[in-house]
């Protein structure tokens, strides 16, 4: 008995210790990429039950059954981690979170893809990216970063709109803006749209439409460039698409993210005008060579021109000022199992370096994510922000008038006179006081803007997702103005009033389904999806003039003595779209890509409301391949070739019907007034449809040292077919013209992206980035039986820019000067003055030739203009060098645009020299003298005259080339925890627009007055200047 007791209990003994044996205890910690302990971590053992979760310390603790060896670790919002643990027994894990993972994915239509799966060319830049410039705004956060992406700004003014083109331009009605997609949602609305009215309508400065979105809340933004890419988002694709994701929480503990910005930005040039000793010279020599080349008897106006030796009045001086800027932005995010949450509340006052102009926005975001269980999935994105803008009068097109603006003023009031008078009407140049007119019109718009993106996701099965997107869009942008009587445009009405508003929505609806499928080789995702957007706006604008003071500026309309009839506008259109993708890989190495999407959109003609645009994209992962991989050096070599089609919807919402308009006529003897057809807008058109681009691109990419030198080739060719433009109609339809599809225009080009990690050391690193792209663009008919037209003026005389076939749009035309008359028998052997009299003949001494090239010499008319000049740049280029040492970094970023023209309107302004008007010191010292080599004058002889035109010429065109080191930064990282209660503080010192390397003689070259409209590119009408800041930035984490 005793001796079976004892052989049971050895064998239950047995049965124990192999039992132990079976199992191995595993204890470990779970960390995110930060080193920050991650609680509620899943830990389980490969192909078991066996599970185990982190405590709030990140430990854990599990049983490794003894033919396991595999740990399988994951949390909501990181990538699934693997572990070996066959020979440990404890171990440590790091997370990486899903956001630092994709930064190996792309952002494309409805949908993501890996960057190595990409067939299309799209760019993308991250959240360092965005913020290391410290950018005012996410536009701004592009600029020169980007290979074929040309973002300009139209003016220096806080809170001023810019303009993208993405590779060319494409219409001559439909814009150059891109299509924004925020979260998920398109953002219908542009900078032009944004803005209302001004008084007169010849203001052409814009506020920047995605001003709402404060830049420290972007994740990421990734440009679409090629059909492939873009074909998706159909009729809106031609101008490239920008995606713009937002900021989502990171697991782990709630985060707290502090930055405030100080910045002090002054007038980054001026321009040198004639002070005041010097003006009263120049205007004597303008009446003695009235007296003398005109035959009239003026005096002197500054008998002793000594008298202002000492008088340093400079108006530019009075306006200028160094302006303040603070920027607050507060950040709360987290994540867990349940989901994750991203709140951001920012405030922001930023100067203007011209006196009283300003901005001031504030904004609430919040984006939100929740988990339901393991089926559902919800969440929204929102961004609130109220802002004011304090705007002064520049830009305007009405750049040779008397009502031109601050800028001009500034520049041409005269040096001599220094007293801040108040508007007379006296003398003959009509110059409002700039002082006066910066501190006395009132110019104001007021902004609110609400965008919502919301979603609910369901995984009805492992491989087969449903999303439905919901967006919402509201913006309403109100407009207060006023001229009093101390200004010109007050003066002669006894002070002009303006309320004027615009409001715009736009609810979005998308419902899609994704299919993801791998079976051995073959790796399929399928998308099919359909949406719905309708967009909604209307106006109100209600002006009057002539009141009893000006106390009360525009808030007492009906006091007027004139109140002019309201305007009222309201618009609405739908887009309703079905489309599909199949993203096809074979053995990780082939990569096919096809796309089609049909749109239904209630814009064009009843016989053409449907378009479909198809795509088609491949790859072909070269590096895979056996006969490449065993060249160590390569780490990637992927070809890349795709062909799409795209379109443009960019016009009204009604422009294939036709309208009425009041008139007046007469009936039985009297003026009545009634509704006819209006003659400008042009009759209906039932064929009108989509401007439709054609575009083909093919890639090259290539990995070097484990990615330590990436290089990223693209060359594309589109044509864009059925050009949207109006077309003069023959006197009898009674019309002036029509809306019609005429025309194609082409673009070709090649981009460069390059990038290097140079220096990767424990204490140091350099790491660079380089850009550069070459784009052409060539009208290749207008359509019909038209040869050439012309783009709309640019100011109250000129119309320069001609559309020909074979020139680009921007092409420049005019007149070419030949010198000028240095003498009389030179004047009287010219064709153009044979048999005039005498005082002809004497006062074009000293004047500008032309040179004829119609055959007629007798006259220089418009059939002497030829092509004079390109607003399109031959490159533009972006360079970065990103610098580390232990606890500091640098950062140096340098952009260019070279060979491109400008129209220096500031140059018209002064450019009739003599007149009471100041005039730059190149000017009047360039002048033509007499008896002087005046072979490279700058300008005819100063001369107090009425008769004096000048033609567009060169004279008006300057080279706007320019490499400007654009910003500087220096950071520092304090010692972690030096700061109770504060994890980490980095202090960093910056200057934007540190200097710029150019010939330019106005105050930026980086200006475009007329923003988004293709056919009036490079424009500078005396914006606002551009300014360089001085920053200090504050970053503490708690």
């Amino acid at each position: 008995m005793k001796k079976t007791f004892i052989f049971f209990l050895l064998f239950f003994a047995m049965l124990i210790t192999q039992g132990q044996a079976q199992t191995k205890k595993i204890t470990g910690k779970v960390l995110d990429e930060v080193g920050v302990p991650i609680n509620g971590a899943t830990i389980t053992v490969k192909n078991t039950k066996v599970v185990a979760l982190t405590n709030d310390k990140g430990n854990f603790s599990i049983d490794l059954p003894a033919a396991s060896k595999m740990l399988v670790v994951t949390f909501v919002g990181m990538e699934t981690s693997e572990v070996n643990v066959a020979n440990k027994t404890t171990v440590t894990v790091s997370l990486k979170s899903t956001a630092s993972a994709l930064a190996d994915v792309v952002v494309i239509g409805y949908g993501t893809v890996k960057k190595s799966d990409l067939t299309g060319s799209a760019q993308r830049l991250n959240r360092e990216d965005i913020m290391r410039d410290n950018p005012g705004n996410i536009l701004q956060a592009m600029q020169g970063k980007l290979a074929g992406v040309n973002v300009t700004q139209n003016d220096g003014a806080p809170g001023a709109g810019l303009s993208i083109r993405i590779r060319g331009s494409n219409s001559f009605l439909g814009g150059t803006e891109p299509l924004y997609v925020i979260d998920g949602v398109p953002f219908n609305n542009s900078s032009s749209g944004t803005t209302p009215e001004s008084l007169g309508g010849d203001e052409k400065q814009t506020l920047n439409a995605l001003a709402f979105l404060n830049p420290n809340d972007i994740e990421s933004i990734d440009v679409l460039k090629d059909a492939s890419a873009t074909a998706i988002y159909g009729s809106r694709g031609a101008n490239g698409v920008v995606l713009i994701t937002t900021r989502k929480g990171k697991v782990g503990k709630d985060k707290v993210e502090l930055n405030v910005t100080m910045g002090l930005a002054e007038v980054s040039k001026k321009i040198r005008m004639l002070n005041p000793m010097e003006y009263a010279n120049f205007q004597n020599l303008a009446f003695q060579n009235a007296n003398k080349y005109d035959g009239t008897n003026y005096s002197l106006l500054f008998p002793n021109p000594s008298a202002y030796e000492m008088d340093n009045n400079n108006w530019q001086d009075r306006i200028f000022r160094q302006a303040f800027t603070q920027n607050y932005s507060l950040n709360v995010s987290g994540a867990s199992d349940a989901g994750s949450h991203n709140f951001t509340m920012g405030y922001v006052d930023q100067e203007g370096v011209i006196q009283t102009s300003g901005y001031k926005k504030i904004n609430l975001s919040f984006n939100l994510n929740r988990n339901i269980n393991k089926t559902f999935r919800i969440g929204t994105s929102n961004s609130i922000s109220n802002s004011t803008t304090r705007g002064v009068k520049t830009g305007t097109d009405k750049s040779d008038a008397a009502s031109a603006g601050v800028v001009r003023s500034a520049l041409t009031y005269p040096a001599t006179i220094s007293i801040l008078d108040e508007y007379d009407g006296l003398g003959d140049d009509f110059i409002t006081n700039p002082y006066i007119y910066v501190n006395d019109v009132l110019n104001r718009v007021t902004a609110t803007n609400i965008f919502s993106s919301s979603f609910l996701e369901a995984t009805i099965h492992k491989n087969l997702k449903f999303r439905q997107n919901i967006g919402f869009n509201y913006g309403a942008n109100t407009r207060d103005q006023y001229y009093p009587r101390t200004v010109f445009e007050g003066f002669a009405s006894k002070g002009w009033g303006l309320k004027s508003d615009n409001n715009w929505s736009s609810i979005v609806s998308e419902s899609i389904l994704t299919y993801n499928k791998k079976i051995d080789n073959h790796s399929f995702t399928a998308t099919a999806a359909s949406t719905f957007e309708q967009n909604m706006g209307n106006s109100k604008r209600a002006e009057a003039k002539t009141f009893p003071n000006d106390l009360l500026q525009n808030e007492n309309l009906q006091s007027a003595e004139q109140i002019l009839p309201i305007v009222t506008n309201k618009y609405q259109s739908n887009l309703v779209s079905v489309l599909g993708r199949l993203n096809y890989t074979y053995a990780d190495k082939y990569v096919l890509s096809v796309s089609h999407r049909n749109d239904g959109s209630s814009k064009f003609g009843k016989d053409n409301k449907w378009a479909a645009f198809s795509s088609a994209g491949l790859a072909w992962k070269m590096h895979k391949e056996s006969f490449i991989n065993k060249i160590d050096a390569i780490s990637e070599l992927t070809l890349r070739a795709s062909y799409g089609q795209t379109g443009n919807q960019g016009i009204g919402s009604y422009a294939s019907l036709s309208k009425l308009a009041i008139y007046n006529y007469t009936f039985n003897g009297v003026v009545q007034t009634g509704l006819a057809d209006d003659v400008f807008a042009g009759p209906a058109n039932a064929q009108l449809k989509w401007e439709t681009t054609n575009a083909y691109n093919a890639g090259l990419d290539l990995g070097l040292f484990n990615g330590r030198i990436n290089a990223h080739v693209d060359v594309y060719l589109k044509r864009t077919n059925d050009l949207l433009q109006f077309i003069t109609t023959p006197a009898s339809t009674g019309f002036q013209r029509q809306l019609r599809n005429s025309g194609s225009v082409e673009n070709k080009g090649l981009e460069i992206a390059m990038d290097a990690t140079v220096v990767n050391k424990k204490d140091f690193q350099w790491k660079t980035n380089f850009n550069i792209s070459f784009n052409r663009n060539k009208i290749i008919s207008l359509g019909g039986d038209v040869k050439e037209q012309f783009a709309s003026n640019i100011s109250t005389r000129d119309a320069p820019f001609i559309q020909r076939a074979g020139l680009p749009i921007g092409t420049l035309y005019g007149y070419v000067e030949d010198g000028y008359f240095d003498n009389e028998a030179e004047v009287r052997n010219s064709p153009v003055f044979n048999g005039q009299p005498l005082n002809i003949i004497r006062r074009m001494i000293g004047e500008v030739k032309y040179r004829n090239f119609d055959n007629d010499p007798s006259s220089i008319s418009v059939t002497d203009r030829v092509v004079i000049g390109d607003v399109n740049p031959d490159y533009t280029f972006g360079l970065t060098n990103n610098f580390k040492y232990k606890s500091f970094d640098l950062s140096v970023f340098i952009n260019g645009v070279q060979g491109n023209d400008i129209v220096n309107m500031n140059s018209v302004w002064n450019a009739n020299i003599g007149t009471s008007k100041n005039v730059t010191l190149d000017m009047f010292n360039g002048a033509w003298k007499e008896g002087a080599d005046n072979s490279n004058a700058l300008a005819p002889k100063p001369i107090r005259q009425f008769w004096r035109t000048l033609p567009f010429t060169r004279r008006f065109i300057e080279d706007g080339s320019f490499v400007r080191i654009k910003n500087v930064n220096l950071g520092y990282t304090l010692p972690g925890k030096l700061v109770k209660g504060i994890n980490a503080i980095k202090v960093s010192l910056g200057v934007n627009n540190l200097y710029t390397f150019t010939k330019y003689t106005g105050f930026d070259p980086e200006i475009n007055s007329y923003g988004d409209n293709p056919a009036l590119f490079g424009v500078d009408l005396g914006g606002f200047p551009n300014s360089r800041t001085y920053n200090i930035v504050i970053k503490c984490n708690f």
